[in-house]
């Protein structure tokens, strides 16, 4: 059998995929369709994956609750319709986990509406930019406006995330119609700063 051209170029497209995921101490990468099952299937692996990782459990946990909340926040903001409109398939979502001496990383990619991008940044900022004690007070207040709008959508997640991790969230924003965005959020968990 020959090798053709796009043998190579799938070749070396693969290595250097493989290239930057050694590079970067990825251990865990996830590109496609996010439904129940490949959410069960990701926390499965995760969750065993940590084990081996990290000694301690309290630690263990965090990490484990913080991913949780990360595929859920994918889960309930990925912008489906209009990105399958766009690309004409399923809209893909992107979930990332790698450590490198005590600082794990899971960096997160979903399709949204570009009109979404101006307030899920200033939260961003808002989230940024505020200590423990100021997180846990935005949560609060949060809780207690859903539950007098009686909104189920009431935008715990990242604030959750921000409490659980003790750090900063890395994001960006890269417009990919006259509609949709691409947003990629990266949150480090330094085990130096969660016990």
């Amino acid at each position: 059998m020959e090798i053709t051209k796009q043998d190579i170029t799938q070749g070396i497209a693969a290595h250097t995929v493989f290239k930057f995921m050694d590079d970067h101490n990825i251990i865990l990468s996830y590109v496609g369709d996010l439904n129940h099952s490949t959410t069960t299937s990701l926390l499965k692996n995760l969750q065993k994956t940590l084990q081996h990782l990290e000694p301690n459990v309290t630690i263990r946990k965090k990490i484990y609750n913080v991913m949780v909340e990360c595929l859920d926040n994918i889960a309930k903001y990925n912008e489906k319709q209009e990105t399958e409109k766009f690309m004409g398939r399923t809209a893909p979502i992107m979930f990332m986990f790698s450590v490198v001496s005590g600082l794990y990383t899971i960096t997160t990619g979903n399709h949204l509406k570009n009109t979404e991008v101006p307030l899920l940044k200033e939260n961003l900022d808002a989230m940024n930019t505020s200590d423990k004690t100021e997180l846990k007070s935005m949560y609060r207040k949060v809780i207690s406006d859903t539950l007098k709008q009686q909104d189920k959508e009431g935008g715990l997640g990242l604030i959750d995330i921000a409490i659980k991790s003790g750090g900063k969230f890395k994001y960006e924003f890269r417009q990919v119609s006259g509609v949709l965005s691409f947003y990629m959020l990266q949150i480090e968990i330094n085990t130096k700063n969660i016990i």
